[in-house]
């Protein structure tokens, strides 16, 4: 799937503004941490997503404490 389609199909809009602790098309990330804390972890449910707040990268859980990196907001 294109990078375009995936942020339709995630409700976030890659160019789109919006406010403070809202959600865009009802979609909202709470796990919103450095990169490293999330790299670091455990316990987490298969497809929970978090937001790297230094490298505004998205990355989405296996559910066996392995995260892939799947969107870089930025590149």
């Amino acid at each position: 799937m294109p990078i375009s389609g995936l942020s339709t199909g995630l409700g976030i809009g890659l160019t789109r503004s919006v406010p403070a602790g809202a959600a865009a098309g009802g979609f909202n990330i709470d796990i919103q941490l450095t990169q490293a804390a999330i790299l670091l972890r455990a316990g987490d449910d298969a497809g929970t997503i978090a937001f790297a707040t230094d490298t505004f990268n998205y990355l989405v859980c296996d559910g066996n404490d392995n995260w892939a990196i799947t969107l870089d907001v930025y590149s």
